[in-house]
């Protein structure tokens, strides 16, 4: 399965946290491409989709949740913990299936890049 974990070191003091999510060295040279906030609900699965050409970037901002993802070709799967207990930016390559689902008793707020503009004409987003 191919995709990258990276752990994202935070920055925190008396007045609160910080913590840098997507840098350039991450999206190297590329034009830019779609920036998204999506909410999920306690208990609540989003996604369940792959892409043929888009790569994407996750991020929990806000809450607790578990992205499963699928490598479509070899059938591997993960679950991977996100959120306020683990600070991770997961980039994930196409033909990756993903979901995320909330954990935790409040909203999960997941900060999501891909490096393709969303096109109407041409969505790349297939359900198994």
């Amino acid at each position: 399965m191919k995709i990258d974990i990276i752990p994202l070191p935070v920055k925190q003091d008396e007045r609160g946290f910080l913590f840098e999510v997507l840098r350039r060295e991450e999206v190297g040279e590329k034009l830019f491409g779609h920036l998204l906030i999506s909410v999920a609900h306690p208990g609540r699965s989003k996604g369940g989709h792959y892409h043929k050409k888009k790569y994407e970037w996750f991020c929990v901002i806000k809450g607790e949740a578990i992205l499963n993802v699928v490598d479509n070709k070899t059938k591997e799967s993960l679950e991977i913990p996100m959120g306020d207990t683990a600070r991770v930016l997961v980039k994930l390559y196409p033909f990756t299936t993903h979901s995320i689902t909330n954990t935790g008793n409040e909203d999960v707020y997941l900060l999501a890049y891909t490096d393709l503009p969303f096109d109407s004409r041409d969505q790349d987003t297939f359900y198994d």
